[in-house]
């Protein structure tokens, strides 16, 4: 790969090799949900930050969205709003 880009809250082997490294929010800091296993009735779980992010840092989901909606014509085809502007 020509261009390397790591997406990482700490420096791991991917990031001490990458071309460019876009600190993530530590997981402790990430709003989660998940389903729950199947059972009778279909069940969502959402889970709270615990410590308040450190840093000027972003989740990954974010920046591609925010990366996807800066691309002409995207903003129709990903109507989904994110914490970062482009």
């Amino acid at each position: 790969m020509p261009f390397v880009v790591s997406f990482s809250s700490e420096v791991d082997e991917t990031a001490l090799l990458a071309n460019l490294v876009l600190l993530d929010h530590n997981y402790l800091g990430e709003l989660a949900s998940s389903a729950a296993p199947t059972t009778d009735r279909p069940m969502l779980s959402a889970q709270q930050p615990v410590v308040t992010p450190l840093y000027d840092t972003c989740f990954t989901s974010d920046v591609i969205l925010a990366l996807a909606q800066a691309v002409a014509g995207a903003r129709t085809a990903l109507p989904t709003r994110t914490r970062v502007e482009p």
